[in-house]
Formats: structure tokens, C-alpha cells, sequence
């Protein structure tokens, strides 16, 4: 395996390490790049040169421009960012992106941590889904999704609140394959793991399993009578929605990440069957304690012997990293009177480590 060199001359690398042991290494540029230049790597024409992969844009007037290896003459016109914004793509509308799957398999280890070592707190894994609704009302949940889910969750933690602890969660939403594919529904499910706190007075947990129906049954009701609710019109009753608790006996991480891991070809049927307002804008949510302890949790760092130290690692193939990856990046550049040229730079690295490993990193840094 080829490791580029420590600290290039024009720049330099910097390492992240999540408290779970994933990681990214990657090139920093020591300057920063300027607004021209931005313009030049985005594919925007820049006098008579166009610099970026090939990707085809339609203006509103209908006429096609291309960023690279297109020869027209219309293709000066391209000179504005502004030109190629008419279509704005709507946050979420992939699914879960790749910043959002660490942050949660993160919070869910950090959550298991916490459970393991505390008294009378477990794990519990949740599910609450929505039932067969008419399109205007799956539409109205889809769109305001994420408002949804945050109510919940206050509720949730008001609850906490009165017996005096803090309620801490990881979340994922989910569409329902088998809903999808026989009756073309989203059917959106919430996936949770939550930190179960056991009230000894009481013999019995801060949140009940009738407390969680009725308040998700609530919330869902309550955001339907609040955007689609008509007067005089037919407010048939909000059927029963599902709910199902199990403890989470092993891995956190494997609980919620096996529902992160698929869903990605319904994602893409979903928007281009229905709309990209049948998507959630968001797909995951921590509680802000558990966001800042991902935070406190990560190091960030820039130190050269760190970073060669883990170079080390990954070009001898150790058996404490777990698995890696390389990051690549393909430059394809074009000239109006010339062939096109391909170009590859290794920028990065990223996978996991294990525990002990990550250890030793925060010892060399401490020094």
C-alpha cells in the first residue's frame, strides 16, 4: 500500500478519531483556496477552460450546457453559479449521509458505554411506526417528519425531567420496505435506543410502553390537525400506530446500524415516484448531551508524529485496524480544442481501529 507523503509542501494532514475507533486521515491544503478558484473546481467556465468531471445542466430555457467535453459554442454562456442553482435539491433527499450513519453508530456506543457501567440504567431498543394513511396525510407526515420526531422527543425528556434524570437517545427513520413494494406506502418508521432508567420507588421504568403509544399517537395527531385539517371536511379517526421495545443485549451499534445500512434504492423510487416531499429532510437525531459527548469524544489533531504513527500502522497492515479505505480523488479536465485528461491523487484514508489503539494515539498526544 503507497502512503503519500507527511506534510507536503503546500500543505498538510490531519486525523480524526471517533471514541468508537473510526477514523479519516486526510490532506489539508495549508491555504485556503480562492472564490476564482472555487468557481474553476466546480466546473464553471473560466475564460475559454472548463475544469471538473463531466455533468450536463439544463437552464430554464431548455438549452443543455455541459461542464467538461462539450464543444458548443454556447457553452461560454455558462458564467455564473446562479445559471446552475434553478434546481434546488431538497435537504434529506438521498437518505442518511455518511456523516449521519458515524455520528449515530457513535451515540449508540457511547450510550452503551454509559449503560454498562451505571446501576439500574439498560439499553432499550424502540420502534414506532405510522399507520396507512390517505396520501395527504403520508405526505404531511413525510414533509414535517422531522418536527414530529423532535416533539417526541421533548415529551420524552419532560418525563425524565420529573423524576429528576436526563434522557438520552440515538435515532434513525426508516421507510418500511414491505409497505413500499405492496402498496407503494413510505410508511416511515422511527428506530431508537434510549437509556432506561428504572425508578425503584415505583418498581417500574421513567418511560411506560402505554406513555410511549399514547404520546406517539398524540404528536401524530396533533401534526395532522395542524396542517391538514379542513373544516366541514372528512377527519376520519387517526388509526391505532404500531410500537415494539426489546433490550439491547449486545451491540448498540449493530441494533440501529443494521437499519442504516439498507434502504437506499427505495429512497431513490420513493423520490422519483412520488416526490421528494414523501422524504424526511432528516433521517437521524441524538439528544444535545449525547452530541457533545461524540464531540469531547473525538480527536482532532494535526500533530505529524500522531499522524505518521498511524500511517505506520495502516502501511504494515495491522491487525488494529480494523478495516481501511483510501480516498481518492479523480480530476478529469477538458480544453474546448483539446482531448480530455484524467488525473488521480490519493488525499486521505479512512476506516477503524481498534480501542487499544485509539489509546495509544491519545498517549502520544498527551505528551
Amino acid at each position: 500500500m503507497k502512503i503519500p507523503a507527511i506534510a507536503p509542501a503546500r500543505g498538510t494532514w490531519r486525523m480524526k478519531v471517533f471514541p468508537n475507533g473510526e477514523f479519516g486521515i486526510g490532506y489539508i491544503p495549508k491555504e485556503r483556496k480562492k472564490a476564482e478558484d472555487k468557481r474553476f473546481d466546480r466546473g464553471l467556465v473560466h475564460g475559454y477552460q472548463v475544469v471538473s468531471l463531466p455533468a450536463e445542466h439544463e437552464l430554464p430555457t431548455g438549452e443543455k450546457y455541459y461542464d467538461a467535453g462539450d464543444k458548443k459554442d454556447s457553452i461560454s454562456k455558462l458564467d455564473s453559479a446562479s445559471e446552475l442553482s434553478h434546481s434546488k435539491k431538497r435537504y434529506g433527499g438521498k437518505g442518511i449521509t455518511a456523516y449521519g450513519k458515524k455520528m449515530v453508530r457513535n451515540g449508540a456506543f457511547l450510550l452503551h458505554k454509559e449503560a454498562k457501567r451505571a446501576i439500574g440504567k439498560s439499553l432499550q431498543f424502540s420502534t414506532l411506526t405510522i399507520p396507512p394513511l390517505p396520501p395527504e396525510q403520508e405526505r404531511c407526515i413525510c414533509d414535517n417528519w422531522g418536527e414530529l420526531v423532535r416533539r417526541f422527543f421533548e415529551e420524552c425528556s419532560r418525563q425524565y425531567k420529573r423524576y429528576g434524570k436526563q434522557f438520552k437517545y440515538v435515532c434513525v427513520s426508516e421507510i418500511q420496505p414491505k409497505r413500499w413494494e405492496k402498496r407503494r406506502e413510505v410508511g416511515l418508521h422511527l428506530h431508537y435506543i434510549y437509556n432506561a432508567e428504572f425508578i425503584k420507588s415505583e418498581g417500574t421504568y421513567c418511560i411506560k410502553d402505554d406513555f410511549v403509544r399514547q404520546l406517539w399517537r398524540r404528536v401524530l395527531m396533533n401534526l395532522l390537525h395542524k396542517h391538514t385539517y379542513t373544516p366541514g371536511g372528512s377527519n376520519s379517526p387517526f388509526p391505532t400506530p404500531m410500537y415494539r421495545r426489546e433490550k439491547v443485549k449486545k451491540s448498540a451499534e449493530s441494533y440501529i446500524g443494521k437499519y442504516m445500512s439498507k434502504g437506499g434504492k427505495i429512497v431513490d423510487e420513493v423520490r422519483e415516484i412520488k416526490g421528494q416531499e414523501y422524504l424526511p429532510k432528516q433521517w437521524w437525531s441524538l439528544d444535545s448531551n449525547t452530541r457533545k459527548d461524540v464531540a469531547r469524544g473525538t480527536i482532532t489533531t494535526r500533530d505529524s508524529g500522531s499522524v505518521s504513527f498511524l500511517l505506520d500502522k495502516i502501511s504494515e497492515e495491522s491487525k488494529e485496524i480494523l478495516y481501511v479505505h483510501e480516498a481518492i480523488i479523480t480530476f478529469e479536465f477538458t480544453y474546448l480544442q483539446a482531448d480530455g485528461c484524467i488525473a488521480h491523487m490519493l488525499v486521505g484514508y479512512g476506516g477503524r481501529m481498534s480501542l487499544s489503539l485509539r489509546r495509544e494515539i491519545e498517549v502520544l498526544l498527551s505528551f
